[in-house]
C-alpha cells in the first residue's frame, strides 16, 4: 500500500519511503524501513505489529501525525471465509508460521544481543566496583599505616617524655642512711623533696630513725656528682600508719580453704608514708609535684610510670659515698583498697607495678610522663629462701639447735606496690589527722569481712573443727588439753608432747598459741625408742596449727610444736585432741 505524502522541504524527520502497511487477512501490519521512528499511539513502533482498529500513527521525531481506521468492506459476505476448505489455508498457514519463525529468530537474535551488552555493562560494572573497591582497600591500608604510625610515634614521646621526668626528679631523690657513733653508714631506704626542708619517705622507713642508740643518726644525702649530706632534725609518720597496724594486730584477720585450714591474712600497712624534715635554711632541690586528686583517681592499668631511688639489698655493690639513683620503668597493673579488693576510685590508695624492686627503693616517688607523683614506693612480692644454717650452743657451749639464715628474694609474678600520692598531700598539708575517724569505721568493717584470730581457744577449736569436719558437727569434749611453752626458736628447739593415752581410732589434734603468734606443728610416728619420724606436718602462717592423726596399736604418736619468730620462745600455747565421730 502506497500513500504520497508532499512535505516541506526543510522537514527532514520523515524519509522517502518511511515504513509500511501490509494487509494480512484483513489486518494491517507495520512494515519498519530500516531505523526510521515511528510511533504508535504515542509509544515505539514493532516491527510487524498489527495495529488497532483505530490509532495514530506518528512518522518520523516530531513528525506528522496520521490518524488510522480500518473499516470492513459492506459487499463482503462474514460468513464467506468459514465455509471454505481448510486445505486451501495450508499455505497460508505454513507462511505465518515461517514468517512467525523469521520473528522468532530476530527476536532471539535480539535478545542475544542485548544479553552480551548486559554482559558487557555487567563486566564494565563489576571492573569498576573492582578498581573501586582496591582503591578503598588502598586507602584503607594506607589510613591504617598512618594511623600506627601515629600511634607508635605518640608512644615513643610518651616514653621518652616519662625518661626525661624521671631522670629530672633524680635530683630531687635522696639516699637515706643509718649512721652509728663510730661514723659507720648503712642504707635504709629512699626520700625526696616535697616541700621546704621536707622529704617524703615510707612510714616504715622513717620508723628506723624511732629506735636508733644514743648517737646514732639518720641522714639522707643527695645523687653524684654533688653530693650533699643532711641530718635528719625530726620525723613525721601518717597517723592512718598506726591506726591500721592496731587495727591490723587487734583483730588477726584469717581466711579460711575448703580444703579445711585456715591462714593469716597478709597485708600491707596502709598509709606508709612519712616525711623527713632537716634544717629548713639548707638549700633543697626543687621539690617534685604532687599530681593532682583528679589524676590520681584516673590511675588505671597499663599507664606508664617510672621511678627512681636507691634499691640495695641484695645488690653486688653500692656506693653510699656517691651514690647514683636507679632508674625504673613500667606500667600500673591494678589499683585496690588496702585489702587488695576493688573499690570506688577515692578508696584506690594502692597502687600495683610492674617495675622490679628490692629493700631500699622504699620511699621511691613513682611518676608519670608529666613528672607528676603519683605514688610511692612501700612493698614487693617476695620469697623467702634459706641460704645457711647457724649453729645454736647454750652457755656451756652444748648444741641445741640449727637455726636457718633466711633471705628475701623478689618473686617472678613482677607485681610490687606503692601507696598513692594524695597520702603524702594529706600529711604536707596537715590534713591527715583529721580523716583517720572515717577511715576507721571504713577499715573495721573490712576486717569484721575476715575471720577473726582474736578469739579465745575454745572459739578457735570450734571454728577450727567446723571447717574440717563441716558446719553440722558439732565439736566433742576434748579428750586430751595440754599447756605447754614454745622451746628456743626453730624446729630444734621444739616442745614435744607424747599422744601415749590415745587409743586406736581418728583423731583432730589443735595447738594454740595464747598470744597469737605464728607456730607450727609436726606430728611424729613410731615405735619403740625410734618414734621421731615426722608423718604430719602444718607450716602454715597461722597461730592455730592442726592435723588429723589416724592413731594405730602398736605404733607411739608425739605433736612437735615450735615458732621460727624469735619472740615466740618460751611462749604459752595450748593442744587440744578431739576423737573424730565414725563417719565424719
Amino acid at each position: 500500500m502506497r500513500c504520497q505524502v508532499v512535505l516541506p522541504p526543510e522537514a527532514r524527520m520523515v524519509s522517502r519511503e518511511h515504513c509500511a502497511l501490509q494487509r494480512v487477512l484483513g489486518r494491517y501490519r507495520l512494515i519498519l524501513n530500516g531505523e526510521n521512528p515511528v510511533r504508535v499511539d504515542g509509544r515505539t513502533a514493532n516491527e510487524g505489529e498489527v495495529l488497532p482498529a483505530r490509532c495514530s500513527l506518528e512518522i518520523g521525531v516530531d513528525g506528522p501525525v496520521l490518524r488510522v481506521e480500518v473499516t470492513q468492506a459492506a459487499e463482503l459476505d462474514p460468513t464467506a471465509l468459514a465455509e471454505q476448505h481448510r486445505l486451501e489455508h495450508v499455505g497460508a498457514k505454513v507462511e505465518r508460521i515461517s514468517r512467525r519463525g523469521r520473528w522468532n529468530a530476530a527476536a532471539i537474535g535480539a535478545t542475544a544481543v542485548a544479553l552480551l551488552c548486559a554482559a558487557y555493562a555487567g563486566w564494565s560494572l563489576l571492573r569498576t566496583a573492582e578498581e573501586a573497591l582496591e582503591f578503598d582497600l588502598t586507602s584503607a591500608r594506607e589510613f591504617l599505616r598512618a594511623e600506627i604510625a601515629a600511634v607508635d610515634q605518640r608512644a615513643a614521646e610518651r616514653a621518652q617524655a616519662l625518661e626525661r621526668a624521671v631522670r629530672r626528679a633524680s635530683a630531687a631523690v635522696f639516699l637515706v642512711l643509718v649512721e652509728n657513733d663510730a661514723g659507720v653508714q648503712s642504707a635504709a631506704g629512699t626520700a625526696w623533696v616535697c616541700g621546704v626542708g621536707m622529704l617524703a619517705t615510707n612510714a616504715h622507713v622513717a620508723e628506723i630513725g624511732k629506735g636508733l642508740p644514743e648517737g646514732w643518726r639518720l641522714l639522707v644525702r643527695s645523687r653524684w656528682p654533688e653530693p650533699r649530706t643532711l641530718r635528719v632534725e625530726k620525723l613525721e609518720v601518717h597517723p592512718g600508719y598506726a591506726l591500721f597496724e592496731e587495727l591490723n594486730a587487734s583483730f588477726r584477720p584469717q581466711v579460711s580453704a575448703a580444703m579445711g585450714w585456715d591462714q593469716d591474712v597478709r597485708l600491707l600497712t596502709a598509709c606508709d608514708v612519712a616525711l623527713l624534715l632537716v634544717d629548713a635554711s639548707q638549700p633543697l632541690p626543687a621539690a617534685l609535684p604532687l599530681a593532682e586528686p583528679e589524676v590520681l583517681e584516673s590511675l588505671a592499668a597499663g599507664q606508664e610510670i617510672g621511678f627512681v631511688g636507691y634499691p640495695t639489698e641484695g645488690m653486688l655493690n653500692v656506693n653510699l659515698d656517691r651514690p647514683e639513683p636507679v632508674v625504673q620503668l613500667g606500667r600500673v597493673t591494678s589499683t585496690s583498697d588496702f585489702f587488695f579488693g576493688a573499690a570506688a576510685a577515692p578508696e584506690c590508695q594502692l597502687v600495683h607495678f610492674s617495675m622490679p624492686a628490692t629493700g631500699g627503693a622504699s620511699g621511691s616517688p613513682i611518676l608519670d610522663a608529666e613528672g607528676r607523683v603519683v605514688a610511692i614506693l612501700c612493698a614487693g612480692n617476695v620469697q623467702r629462701v634459706i641460704t645457711g644454717f647457724s649453729l645454736q650452743r647454750d652457755a656451756a657451749g652444748q648444741l641445741v639447735g640449727v637455726e636457718p639464715t633466711v633471705e628475701r628474694s623478689p618473686l617472678a609474678v613482677g607485681v610490687n606496690f606503692s601507696q598513692r600520692a594524695d597520702l603524702v598531700r594529706e600529711l604536707v598539708n596537715g590534713t591527715a589527722p583529721q580523716l583517720q575517724e572515717p577511715r576507721r569505721t571504713t577499715w573495721k568493717e573490712a576486717f569484721s569481712r575476715y575471720l577473726s584470730a582474736t578469739s579465745g581457744p575454745e572459739e578457735i577449736a570450734a571454728h577450727a573443727w567446723r571447717i574440717r569436719f563441716g558446719a553440722a558437727a558439732r565439736l566433742p569434749e576434748p579428750v586430751l588439753q595440754l599447756k605447754a611453752q614454745i622451746g628456743t626458736q626453730g624446729p630444734m628447739g621444739a616442745t614435744i608432747l607424747g599422744l601415749e593415752s590415745l587409743t586406736p581410732g581418728r583423731y583432730f589434734a589443735v595447738a594454740i598459741s595464747a598470744p597469737r603468734l605464728d607456730i607450727d606443728m609436726h606430728v611424729l610416728k613410731g615405735r619403740g625408742r625410734a618414734w621421731r619420724e615426722r608423718e604430719l606436718a602444718d607450716e602454715r602462717p597461722n597461730h592455730w596449727p592442726q592435723a588429723v592423726i589416724e592413731v594405730q596399736a602398736d605404733h607411739r604418736y608425739a605433736v612437735a610444736v615450735f615458732s621460727g619468730l624469735e619472740e615466740a620462745a618460751g611462749s604459752e600455747f595450748e593442744l587440744r585432741v578431739y576423737r573424730v565421730p565414725q563417719g565424719s
